[in-house]
């Protein structure tokens, strides 16, 4: 019976699906394409998630020396020593970039591979213990919740209080994971600001407040009924699907006819 089966299987008069490799871009420039380049590193401070984050930039530069700026078809691999790296897109921050986000003090290499264009490999290093911003941080994430996160991750319990105005601190938790550094408050009120201190192991308490959103009004189902369009636009004016290319009544006439 069974090599029946696999008879059966292997005789499927549906093709299989096959894939091929994705053509690559050609790299495309503002002006005179680019012969090498640098990098930079700006600090970015620390998330709500605990985690200190730095910006790793690439700057081009012509055959002259001169700054040049790619408009597409750009490739780079981002490698950091520890942590992780999450590139990000070149309409953001201007041309290829990726944040690199560590949850220890210490330094932090970061190399850069430019596969397209072929411009060899590139290293830059930097150190959150050299970075002034606070070590702290709460943010609201809804009207419903608070993420309170600190740097860098603790190996023994962190203390949360909530600061009630004019009240004694009331203990909210003792985060015991050393994995966490941070703290989700879900027992938040909509449209209020609230006060933490936050007591972590050889560090002096800090105080952060945050002001939670109001709850949103009512909704029914008739805000999402019905048929949707994605449209995607770029930053660049000289792309095909630049800004200045957009024509809101044709849109609305293809999106009414359909």
């Amino acid at each position: 019976m069974l090599p029946a089966l696999l008879a059966a299987v292997f005789a499927w008069p549906t093709p299989l699906p096959t894939t091929a490799p994705a053509v690559p871009p050609v790299v495309r420039w503002r002006g005179a394409p680019a012969a090498a380049y640098t990098l930079a590193v700006e600090p970015l401070g620390v998330s709500p998630d605990g985690l200190a984050q730095a910006l790793v930039r690439v700057r081009f530069s012509d055959a002259g020396g001169a700054p040049a700026s790619a408009r597409r078809g750009t490739d780079f691999d981002w490698y950091p020593s520890r942590g992780s790296a999450q590139w990000q897109t070149g309409l953001r921050f201007g041309g290829p970039a990726a944040i690199v986000s560590v949850d220890r003090d210490g330094p932090v290499r970061v190399r850069v591979v430019a596969r397209r264009p072929a411009l060899g490999e590139r290293t830059i290093a930097f150190d959150p213990r050299a970075w002034s911003g606070p070590r702290v941080v709460a943010r609201a994430v809804g009207p419903h919740l608070v993420r309170v996160g600190w740097f860098p991750r603790a190996a023994r319990g962190v203390r949360i209080e909530r600061l009630a105005a004019g009240g004694a601190p009331t203990v909210a938790a003792v985060a015991p994971d050393p994995a966490l550094s941070h703290w989700d408050d879900e027992g938040v009120a909509p449209g209020r600001t609230v006060r933490y201190r936050v007591s972590r192991p050889g560090a002096p308490a800090q105080t952060v407040s945050v002001r939670v959103p109001p709850e949103l009004p009512p909704s029914t189902l008739d805000a999402v009924r019905g048929k949707g369009a994605w449209l995607a636009f770029s930053g660049d004016p000289l792309d095909d699907d630049g800004f200045p290319n957009l024509d809101p009544e044709r849109i609305v006439a293809t999106a009414r006819a359909a």
